[in-house]
This record gives C-alpha cells, sequence and structure tokens, in this order.
C-alpha cells in the first residue's frame, strides 16, 4: 500500500505516490457540518469557526504546524462550504505554535480558525468545530464544560485517558486527533481515500501569501 504521509511532507515531493494525511476533514463533527449543509436541514450555512488545541509535548515543528496542520484545518473547512478562499488573514506568534486566522469564501461563508499547539502538558488535546446556519447551530463544543465527545474514561496510578467510541463496530480512539485518524484509517481501507497532493499547493500558497512569505 502507499504511504502515508503528512501535507509539509508532501509539498517536498515532486510525486503523487502516497496518501496524504488530511485528517480534518474526516473528523465527524466536521463531517456533520458539511452533510447538515447538503441537507439544508438548519438553512443557510453562514460561517465555520476550528478549535486545535495541544499540549507542548505532542507540538509538531514550525513547518509542520503551518504547513500540515494548519493547512488540514483550512482544507476541513472548504470541504465543508464547497468554494474557493477568497481572503485569508493569519496572525502566528512568533517562535511559538500558536495560531489565529480569519478567512471569506467565494460563496460569502466566514471561517475562523484558533490553533495552540503550547498548553501545559498535563492538559488534554481539544478540537472543537462549530458550524452557524441562518436556521440552526452544529458543534461539539459544550455550552457548559469541558469535553462533549462520548466517550470513555480508563485511568489508573499511572495517569487518565479519554477515549472515544464511535459504536461498537470500531476500536475507541485515543482522543478527537485519534478519531480522526481512525476515520481515515476507516476510509483508507475501503478505497475512499484519493491518493496524491490533493489540494495543499493551492492551500500552501494561501498561507504563504497571508503570512509574507
Amino acid at each position: 500500500m502507499k504511504e502515508i504521509i503528512t501535507p509539509y511532507q508532501a509539498l517536498q515531493r515532486p510525486d503523487g505516490d502516497y496518501y496524504v494525511a488530511l485528517y480534518w476533514r474526516h473528523f465527524p463533527i466536521s463531517e456533520k457540518c458539511r452533510n447538515v449543509k447538503n441537507q439544508g436541514f438548519s438553512g443557510k450555512l453562514c460561517s465555520l469557526r476550528y478549535t486545535s488545541m495541544r499540549c507542548k509535548k505532542n507540538a509538531v515543528s514550525e513547518e509542520e504546524f503551518i504547513y500540515s496542520h494548519f493547512l488540514s484545518l483550512l482544507d476541513a473547512a472548504q470541504d465543508v462550504t464547497n468554494s474557493e478562499y477568497t481572503r485569508l488573514h493569519t496572525e502566528k506568534v512568533d517562535g511559538m505554535n500558536i495560531i489565529f486566522a480569519v478567512a471569506e469564501f467565494e460563496n460569502k461563508m466566514a471561517a475562523e480558525f484558533e490553533l495552540n499547539e503550547e498548553l501545559p502538558d498535563t492538559m488534554q488535546d481539544i478540537c472543537f468545530v462549530k458550524g452557524n446556519y441562518s436556521d440552526g447551530h452544529v458543534t461539539n463544543q459544550p455550552v457548559v464544560g469541558y469535553f462533549n465527545e462520548e466517550g470513555l474514561i480508563c485511568a489508573d496510578e499511572n495517569g487518565m485517558s479519554t477515549l472515544i467510541a464511535e459504536n461498537g463496530a470500531y476500536p475507541a480512539a485515543e482522543g478527537p486527533f485519534g478519531w480522526m485518524k481512525l476515520r481515515f484509517d476507516i476510509k483508507l481501507e475501503r478505497g475512499l481515500i484519493a491518493p496524491g497532493k490533493q489540494n495543499i499547493e493551492k492551500l500552501a500558497a494561501l498561507i504563504k501569501r497571508s503570512l509574507g512569505q
């Protein structure tokens, strides 16, 4: 089987003999926002907000943070809106894996992105998606509280982990990022993931312009 590589790794290669790990588009909450929009269940999609937060021990290099993690969020939002980007404004903290960005699409929808890989190591990963519609709202962010997944807690004297069990047919996933990877792997096994660069070169160029690189 072809290897699975990050978007940043794919950008360094001239070939397309691999699968790109664009995990965020397979996050079930993002998929739900797309499906609700397509069904017209909650009216017109007006805006999206993606939040991705990890502790320092899970942080990646600055290049991977920008051109894999951030790029994957941009890809997910475009998958939901099914529209081209017209504007992206990005603010990044120098020397730290922290980004806040605002984007607009050709179909007049807007999206916000918040990424932070500088949380204390005692904290767990946080992934939230919000879809704001003219007649409704879709999100996994709780009104009160911290987590809002159908999860399992496994704990012993060495620590505690939160596992997400979607249903009995799939194995439990380690947190929200593990949930995305599990969904990606299942679709890959079913032949539903296309090989090659996808749209990452266009998104990378969009990021570079917004960062003035």
